[in-house]
């Protein structure tokens, strides 16, 4: 019986070691039921805690208290991966986008954008006055291009790029790098998703 009550601690042990935690830095709702509680801006859970998200486009931004790093966690892509935990989000990321020894940032691009403020989205290309990203898209005016900024070799998809108007919907917009010679599409098709934030 003993040696039983052991191997039970030791199991327990093990999944207690091998949980991350997050800490929630900022919610655009005034709460998030994590587990069986409600936590709010400064709450510490568990990344195999389960969310219950009680609307769409909901979000927190939440640190990992070992590695430090910083995350936006949203419904919409919870639900587009059928996922319920941090741990199981990463697990299904991490499956679905493993590619071949040869991939770069630039198989990497998402197919969807969740927007709250700034993107910031690493590239293996040169970036400075001449070669920049770019977006494209199309409204009642016509085609607008968008330059982004960049940082050293990352271009940033600010939400301040976009009129009042055209933040209530997702909006699908057209990547391209830009170089003197010309512009080369990086992807034909990328939504940006819109998420509501004070």
């Amino acid at each position: 019986m003993r040696k039983v009550s052991i191997s039970i601690l030791l199991v327990f042990l093990s999944i207690v070691v091998w949980a991350d935690r997050y800490k929630i830095l900022q919610l655009n709702t005034p709460q998030v039921k994590i587990g069986n509680r409600l936590c709010s801006k400064g709450d510490v859970f568990s990344d195999e805690s389960v969310i219950y998200w009680s609307q769409k486009k909901q979000a927190f931004k939440a640190q990992n208290l070992e590695t430090k790093e910083i995350k936006l966690f949203v419904e919409s892509e919870f639900s587009a991966k059928g996922c319920n935990t941090i741990k199981d989000y990463y697990v299904k990321t991490n499956h679905l986008s493993s590619r071949g020894s040869d991939s770069t940032a630039l198989d990497e691009i998402p197919d969807t954008i969740f927007l709250c403020d700034s993107v910031i989205m690493e590239m293996p290309v040169l970036m400075d006055s001449t070669h920049y990203c770019f977006i494209s898209y199309n409204n009642e005016d016509g085609e607008v291009k968008q330059r982004l900024n960049h940082q050293e070799q990352s271009f940033i998809i600010d939400k301040k790029l976009f009129r009042e108007e055209l933040i209530k919907e997702d909006l699908r917009v057209s990547l391209y790098y830009h170089m003197p010679e010309e512009d080369y599409p990086l992807k034909d098709s990328l939504t940006i998703m819109f998420i509501p934030w004070e």
